[in-house]
């Protein structure tokens, strides 16, 4: 199926990183208004004069707002639309033109709904003062204290955005550098296509043998099942399995069932803790199961202890390390190992910089055999994908940090500058 890239709670994250940046670039925008209208004092003041009303006043303050706003929008618009192909590309969202439209449009209008709401009330104030106190061309005392105000409030917003990217980040960087307990260096996966997965079965052991004999690969096996997936191999929950000694509190934990063949072990490098791994021998081993630590831990000392499933007595005969078998987004399951002899793909290990090698010399066996469909992926890679959502979260979340700083740190310096030619006088008197 298709990998997915964003996930519901990073859809939310999303939203209110969205919703938190556009509140603190209208708090900016009202801000450095006001502070624009508070410069027009003696020109509404004049107006009054030769007959404008409060209403008329507040009409015309309302409507430059909102033109600004609507143009500001437009010209986002258009940078977005210039930019369309890079977000495209790194969201995997793609976007036509009406919808685009459609998106800003309800933008727009949420933005011109908020921001009047929240500027409306200074600007009737604004309006509303004495012609004579309009004309002194004073600022109150009070309207400092609310720029100040919303200064401060776009300052924790960028404190907030800081905070969730340093976060961010050190997740992704412990996701990458995680001990999975498994080896998944410089190997590949070969999966047939499925009207040529008769013929592999059936020529698989030719196939792996053949592999084995280039020196560009170090070694290779054939597997039944996939079991790096990003949802996780067949699940059970302990309800269905019983052994002796119980506890009722562990009647419906969750686990994780993979089917391997007997090389599986020593090719992942995955560390035996107790007992033995699997033989090559089927019969022996067939009713004999292999479990993780963290299955190994409510079972207590498990080697040589039977545990019962679909009627079947499985004997434990091995304990080995927690695997990460799956996206490191779900939690560790309890793992039982199953010795099988299905075939459906091959895994194989190439040596250090002979990709390209590995991989012809992969093509050359696979069309002897007459296997001529066929994929190949780096298990790296698959692991990789696991985190391509949060990459993506952290550059789109990093992006509007940085826009959001930009903005505050235009709001501060366009208000130190308005503020520094209020005190122009006082400037002066001082030196």
């Amino acid at each position: 199926g298709v990998s997915r890239i964003f996930y519901y709670n990073y859809l939310v994250l999303l939203v209110i990183v969205s919703f938190l940046s556009f509140l603190c670039a209208i708090l900016n925008h009202i801000s450095i208004f006001t502070s624009f209208t508070y410069t027009r004092l003696k020109a509404l003041g004049l107006r009054k004069s030769v007959g404008a009303n409060t209403k008329q006043l507040f009409v015309l303050l309302i409507t430059e707002f909102i033109f600004t706003i609507v143009l500001a929008f437009i010209l986002a618009t258009c940078v977005i639309e210039i930019l369309r192909p890079l977000l495209e590309n790194t969201t995997k969202v793609m976007t036509d033109i009406p919808q685009l439209i459609s998106i800003v449009g309800i933008f727009i209008v949420i933005g011109i709904l908020l921001s009047v709401l929240l500027i409306a009330y200074p600007l009737w104030r604004i309006c509303s003062k004495d012609v004579n106190m309009n004309m002194t061309g004073k600022r109150p005392m009070g309207q400092q204290r609310v720029q100040k105000i919303l200064i401060c409030i776009q300052l924790i917003i960028c404190i907030f955005f800081l905070f969730i990217t340093s976060i961010m980040y050190s997740q992704i960087n412990y996701m990458n550098n995680k001990d999975l307990g498994i080896n998944i260096k410089n190997v590949i996966k070969l999966t047939p296509n499925s009207s040529y997965m008769k013929a592999f079965r059936d020529k698989a052991d030719i196939i792996v043998s053949n592999l084995n004999k280039d020196p560009n690969i170090t070694v290779a096996f054939k597997q039944g099942r996939d079991f790096f997936l990003e949802d996780g191999n067949k699940f059970f929950t302990t309800e269905h399995i019983s052994w002796q000694g119980k506890n009722p509190d562990d009647a419906s934990l969750p686990g994780s069932w993979i089917e391997v063949q007997p090389e599986f072990f020593n090719f992942f490098d995955i560390k035996l803790k107790q007992g033995r791994l699997f033989s090559n021998d089927y019969t022996s081993d067939k009713e004999k199961f292999i479990i993780n630590e963290k299955f190994a831990d409510i079972i207590g000392d498990p080697v040589g202890k039977s545990i019962r499933w679909r009627d079947t007595e499985y004997e434990i005969i091995g304990v080995v390390e927690n695997i990460q078998d799956r996206s490191l987004k779900n939690e560790l399951k309890r793992t039982v190992f199953e010795l099988s002899d299905w075939v459906m793909y091959a895994y194989v290990r190439h040596a250090e910089g002979k990709a390209g090698e590995a991989l012809q010399y992969i093509d050359k066996v696979m069309k002897e055999q007459g296997i001529d469909n066929y994929n190949t992926q780096f298990m790296e890679d698959t692991f990789h994908n696991f985190t391509k959502s949060d990459n993506v979260m952290m550059q789109i979340i990093s992006i509007v940090t940085l826009a959001c700083l930009l903005i505050s740190v235009f709001g501060v310096y366009s208000l130190t500058l308005y503020s520094m030619r209020q005190r122009r006088r006082e400037v002066a008197i001082r030196k």
